[in-house]
């Protein structure tokens, strides 16, 4: 969106009804509970005490009218990668505070391989360049703006949902309420919290593991990141040590050339023209 938007002037009554307009018909905005209206997301406009409207002000205002809608004093916003915005984001906001939730990449990659029955689009190299330079952004980021950046594992907040939830809340300037760690008042929260749920019927199988040579793949390539926040490296037999880096490249390997394939016939079918056949008497 903000390749459409970004750069105009949003004091200009045109732009604003134009964002505010695809702001409520993102997909993910129409489907949500308690969705404000222009009116409400313009009230809140008015409201805003800054200088100069910008892209942030206008999306702040919708996310403070959301907030107002269902009686909350603050927004929140749960989407992923927002740690390679961070430091635009609080530099831009200074009332902003930041969660940053990070968790095992091998349980993560665990997720895109055996969910829904596995997935050929999961890539290997992607997502350990990306959980690499989230990490470092967790330790560049914590030690830049202290308290507003918060870092939670993953695997301490499973343990110990209510400790973890207490711990970072005054930084939030929230209060704690009952429930709150179970996320029971997120909208469209069904409860789910695992891919790996047995189906009805069957026997429970043990819980699924990495193949050999994505953890060699992972323990080489994020081998500093994992110990800063204390992930442990595997223990692994020295057949694997020698076979699991040639068998990790051939497997990255296949990938990329699968979705370079796929991305080839894409470009194909979209330079096709339709041929015109023509009749005459």
């Amino acid at each position: 969106m903000r390749e459409c938007f970004g750069g105009q002037d949003f004091g200009v009554a045109q732009n604003q009804s134009e964002l505010i307009a695809e702001v409520l018909n993102n997909e993910k905005v129409v489907i949500a509970p308690d969705v404000p209206t222009a009116a409400e997301i313009f009230a809140a406009l008015d409201a805003s005490e800054v200088p100069a409207l910008g892209f942030e002000e206008m999306f702040d205002a919708f996310l403070r009218a959301y907030a107002r809608k269902r009686g909350r004093p603050i927004w929140g916003l749960k989407t992923p990668w927002n740690e390679f915005y961070a430091s635009d984001i609080l530099d831009h906001f200074d009332d902003v505070v930041f969660l940053h939730l990070i968790r095992d990449p091998r349980q993560s990659a665990l997720s895109a391989v055996y969910a829904d029955g596995g997935s050929w689009f999961y890539d290997p190299a992607l997502h350990v360049s990306r959980w690499k330079r989230s990490a470092q952004l967790a330790l560049e980021n914590k030690k830049r703006f202290g308290q507003r950046y918060q870092v939670v594992r993953y695997e301490d907040l499973a343990r110990g949902p209510q400790g973890v939830t207490r711990g970072v809340l005054p930084f939030l300037g929230l209060e704690y309420e009952p429930g709150m760690e179970a996320g029971d008042k997120q909208p469209g929260w069904d409860g789910s919290k695992s891919s790996f749920a047995p189906s009805p019927g069957k026997k429970p199988a043990g819980p699924p593991t990495l193949p050999s040579d994505l953890q060699v793949v992972y323990s080489r390539r994020l081998r500093v990141e994992l110990a800063a926040f204390g992930y442990p490296l595997p223990q692994l037999r020295p057949i694997t040590k020698i076979i699991g880096p040639i068998a990790g490249f051939l497997r990255i390997a296949s990938i990329f050339l699968l979705h370079r394939g796929i991305a080839a016939k894409r470009l194909l079918a979209s330079r096709k023209t339709p041929r015109l056949s023509q009749s005459g008497s």
